[in-house]
């Protein structure tokens, strides 16, 4: 609704998120999306990368993440790899791209932001250091002069262990099985659990268990399936979501 909007009304959409503004800097100036055999989002890992997740951990460690400043929310996000999920389907509905040409690496530094594999099976990094100021200089058409030292780069990128991080698998079937509907409910439980986490009413760990486990009951499976037309049936979908027994 909001691209036909945009299409409409002859805007441009400037994506800001570093994810898809790098995707974005690569459409608009480098190639077509028929060369795309995929597109990966990449993640730091988190704080929890190279550590034991405790069920029962503390905020304070939850949000030292280890390369961005960000708001206790979205660090909470990051740690259980929610935020991820959300980029996934960001990515699919504002670049119009298949499920399966969508994947998630992790590179622990944030120097790579994407990664775009072409059909010729090249594949490319986009990359930046990891400071939000530069993808919105670049959308306002600010110069900057912030500079990557490659001597010091150092890149690895991983598979994400979705056994020790779950709420990858499910995005990944979200992504797959489920309508926008699905999107929007996976969103708003997210943003109630971390709410009750903050509150203390839920343990961390409650965080990723619940919604793993809430996402297998079939009144849900079948309204993440529905069909969104309209701004009532996102608005419908959204109450829907708030009233889930958590």
């Amino acid at each position: 609704i909001f691209l036909d909007s945009a299409k409409k009304n002859k805007c441009e959409i400037i994506p800001i998120d570093s994810e898809h503004h790098c995707i974005d800097f690569f459409f608009k100036n480098f190639n077509s999306k028929k060369d795309i055999k995929k597109i990966y989002i990449t993640a730091s890992g988190g704080p929890f990368l190279k550590k034991k997740i405790n069920y029962n951990e503390k905020l304070c460690k939850v949000i030292n993440h280890p390369t961005w400043k960000m708001g206790k929310k979205i660090s909470i996000d990051s740690s259980t790899f929610a935020n991820k999920v959300l980029e996934l389907f960001e990515a699919k509905i504002l670049f119009g791209l298949r499920s399966s040409q969508l994947g998630i690496k992790i590179e622990s530094k944030s120097n790579t932001h994407a990664i775009i594999k072409l059909n010729n099976n090249i594949l490319l990094p986009l990359m930046h250091i990891p400071s939000m100021k530069i993808p919105i200089s670049n959308c306002l058409g600010v110069s900057h002069n912030f500079k990557i030292n490659l001597n010091n780069l150092n890149l690895k990128y991983y598979k994400v262990d979705i056994r020790k991080f779950p709420l990858v698998k499910l995005g990944y079937y979200i992504l797959k099985n489920c309508s926008l509907a699905g999107f929007i409910i996976f969103t708003v439980l997210n943003e109630r659990l971390v709410e009750k986490y903050l509150k203390n009413e839920v343990k961390y760990g409650e965080i990723v268990d619940k919604l793993v486990k809430i996402f297998k009951q079939s009144d849900l499976l079948k309204q993440s399936k529905r069909n969104i037309k309209s701004l009532k049936e996102i608005f419908d979908i959204i109450k829907y979501a708030k009233k889930i027994k958590l």
